[in-house]
């Protein structure tokens, strides 16, 4: 362009000003009066500074700007329905809420980051939350992000793809790339042939977390594409599958047998239920999660016991397990009630207790004890002292009573305590109230330092059995939520009577019941008898005055006086059951009155007391003597010194730390 058109473009932008210049003063100055501010114009535009004629009718007119009129007054305008500001905003036309202040600086227009997923949007509080509430979301406004750039980049920094470090590249997020002042090209991979550098496509595959599917990887290690689409809604995710990334069921299968996802069992150190859960033991729950087993053991001591229940899924069972709280010590609370009613009832429907007992002829009792015997931590004194107090319970005493008869002293109430079976009886009840008497270890070994006995051994190698993984054990109930609620809970020290001394006096009020009872019916029998021989004696001498006076009833009363004597005579000296000996007396007693008539009835009764007296008080039969055998229940000892001393630390069949 040379000089002279320079000029005249000059020259002409020059004029073209001025013409306009003079067109917009012709206007103002020789027009101006025609100029008003319409409320509204006939064209149905708000608040306009135009002609009069292009007024609406009916609408307020002013010959002023419009920002100079009450009506058409500007200002903000906040929709509370929108969550959205206008600035500069005429007030008739708000149909929200308006502010005189036509920049909008109120706290309901204050923006900030709005994040919506993978979006962000600069906007306002109420605003956020409208959007939020129509895409399903939770409202994640960040007040913190002070610029809409800096909103922007908040989402748009999660972007992935190459990121150039000069002859190096990273498939990073633009993030990463922005903080380590790389170029970031978005989705692309670094194997594009437009680096320049070694990295070859689809080198190798591998699993990435939080990633259902299966992506190829370049030599240089970095994420491309998807090479295997998973799907947790096909059952399927990123695994390694013989070794090698794949995709891997979300199910297991354990010792042979399929389990869902999610699907969770219980698993025992040997036998449980019954007080037979073996010293040691502990109840595990498993779980299949994304298609690996994982173990989640119970409390220890058996303070919580694994529970199972089965969902019926139609085809097949879905099983459902969970650690719960061992109820054991609501079950020898219960034995505290005075309603024995009650106690059975409580005993009853509480799934942790059972009912365990011992019966030898009058020495029996049933009490309740825990279904899943609590462990012992003896490592501390506190712990020790709680075991000693709890075995305690199991301790008992039997008294064996002899009678002296004709041929001997002859063992006649709790006979059987002497054998081993009391021994076997009393160490089972031990058993059940926790780590107590003679029993085995979930590793299989025994010890009997747990008990002594006056009665005998008994041979423990019968519960090794319980020692055994037993994989068709039925697993604990879950039970009623209102019953282990009710139940009491906590850690006491158990310093009250928990009521197995007190059944084991029910045995003993009913051995001095029958002692008692047999001197009563002897001295029954003797008063009864002496009538008899006074009665007999008075006939004598008063040539039949007795007989006169008494009549038939005296009579009749001489034949039970005899009967009675001699009944007593049969069961001191031979020991038989009073009952059997009268039904023998009187029989003969009444045989003697049909062949030799009353007198030989009256002087059967008086040899009968004689010798009864004799056997008595001369020889001393029928009396007693008593022999008390012991049982005391001590927490389990284990085993000490050998190889095994430290087996407890180390060994455990299902791996449980």
């Amino acid at each position: 362009m040379s000089y002279a058109q320079v000029l005249i473009l000059i020259i002409s932008t020059f004029a073209f000003c001025y013409l306009i210049y003079s067109s917009t003063g012709s206007v103002s100055a020789e027009g101006i009066e025609d100029y008003v501010c319409c409320e509204e114009t006939i064209y149905g535009s708000s608040c306009q500074f135009v002609e009069k004629d292009e007024c609406a009718e009916g609408f307020r007119t002013a010959p002023t700007q419009c920002k100079d009129t009450s009506y058409c007054e500007l200002g903000c305008c906040y929709s509370p329905d929108t969550g959205l500001c206008g600035e500069n905003s005429p007030k008739r036309n708000c149909q929200g809420t308006w502010v005189d202040d036509a920049s909008c600086n109120i706290a309901q227009c204050q923006k900030a980051c709005c994040v919506l997923g993978s979006n962000a949007l600069w906007t306002t509080e109420r605003n956020c939350e409208i959007e939020s509430g129509f895409l399903g979301l939770e409202t994640d406004f960040r007040q913190e992000i002070s610029s809409e750039i800096e909103c922007i980049f908040l989402v748009e920094k999660d972007d992935e793809g190459a990121c150039v470090l000069g002859s190096d590249c990273k498939f990073i997020t633009r993030g990463e790339c922005s903080g380590r002042n790389g170029d970031f090209y978005k989705d692309i991979f670094c194997s594009d042939p437009s680096f320049e550098n070694d990295c070859e496509a689809k080198n190798h595959k591998e699993c990435i977390d939080g990633k259902d599917s299966v992506y190829w990887f370049d030599s240089c290690g970095n994420k491309e594409d998807v090479a295997k689409e998973c799907s947790l809604f096909t059952g399927t995710y990123c695994g390694l599958v013989n070794g090698n990334p794949d995709c891997k069921s979300v199910d297991c299968t354990v010792d042979g047998k399929k389990r869902k996802n999610g699907e969770s069992w219980c698993e025992y150190e040997g036998t449980i239920g019954d007080g037979k859960d073996v010293v040691g033991s502990r109840h595990i729950k498993h779980i299949c999660y994304m298609g690996e087993e994982r173990i989640e053991p119970c409390q220890d001591y058996r303070n919580q016991i694994c529970v199972e229940s089965k969902v019926d899924l139609g085809t097949e069972t879905f099983s459902e397990a969970a650690c719960r709280i061992n109820q054991w010590r609501s079950c020898l609370d219960y034995n505290n009630l005075e309603d024995r009613g009650e106690a059975k009832e409580k005993c009853e429907e509480n799934p942790d207790c059972t009912t365990k007992g011992v019966h030898i002829d009058k020495f029996n009792f049933d009490l309740c004890s825990p279904k899943y015997p609590p462990g012992f931590d003896l490592t501390n004194e506190g712990g020790a002292r709680n075991a000693e107090m709890i075995c305690s319970m199991g301790s008992q005493k039997c008294t064996v009573v002899y009678v002296k008869r004709v041929s001997g002293w002859k063992c006649e109430i709790n006979c059987d305590c002497e054998d081993s079976g009391f021994t076997q009886q009393m160490n089972n009840f031990c058993t059940s109230l926790g780590d107590c008497g003679g029993y085995t270890n979930f590793a299989g070994e025994t010890t009997d330092d747990g008990y002594r006995s006056s009665a005998g051994q008994i041979d423990l190698n019968q519960y090794k059995k319980y020692a055994r993984n037993n994989p068709r054990q039925a697993p604990a109930e879950p039970g009623s939520l209102n019953v282990l609620i009710g139940g009491p809970t906590g850690d006491s020290e158990f310093e009250g009577d928990y009521g197995p001394k007190n059944a084991m006096g029910v045995g003993g009020i009913g051995f001095v019941a029958q002692v008692v009872s047999l001197y009563l019916l002897e001295a029954y029998t003797l008063e009864m008898a002496i009538s008899g021989a006074a009665t007999y004696g008075g006939a004598g001498v008063g040539s039949g005055g007795a007989s006169a006076v008494l009549g038939s009833f005296g009579d009749a009363l001489v034949g039970v006086g005899a009967a009675m004597a001699t009944a007593s005579v049969l069961s001191m000296a031979f020991g038989i059951d009073y009952v059997t000996a009268l039904i023998i007396s009187s029989i003969a007693v009444t045989s003697s009155y049909l062949i030799w008539g009353w007198e030989a009835v009256k002087a059967f009764g008086i040899y009968a007391l004689i010798a009864m007296v004799v056997l008595k008080y001369v020889l001393g039969i029928g009396k007693t003597k008593k022999k008390v055998i012991d049982f005391q229940c001590l927490p389990w000892q284990p085993p000490t010194g050998g190889d095994d001393c430290s087996k407890c630390n180390s060994y455990d069949p299902l791996g449980v730390p």
